[in-house]
């Protein structure tokens, strides 16, 4: 009898526990993931500029941002965020 007590509570645990995981830890990490891509491109995208800045074209920084906005929300889609 206390055998099953523990296998259920076990079996609980675990899908409570995976659910968890699911839910609330894998989206959590990967929009942080994308976060951090996003913005790595988008520094990229500045330090470009700023090389091209010579020949005088600048980018304004609404473009900057619609940068990564866009990489973000494809990050988002490839891992099935959004």
């Amino acid at each position: 009898m206390k055998k099953q007590y523990y296998l259920i509570i076990g079996l609980v645990l675990i899908i409570f526990g995976g659910a968890f995981y699911w839910y609330e830890l894998r989206p959590y990490f990967g929009k942080k993931e994308c976060y951090k891509r996003a913005e790595m491109w988008r520094q990229a995208a500045i330090t470009a500029d700023n090389a091209a800045s010579v020949s005088g074209s600048l980018t304004k920084r609404a473009d900057y941002e619609k940068i990564f906005a866009d990489d973000y929300a494809v990050c988002l889609m490839q891992k099935g965020l959004k």
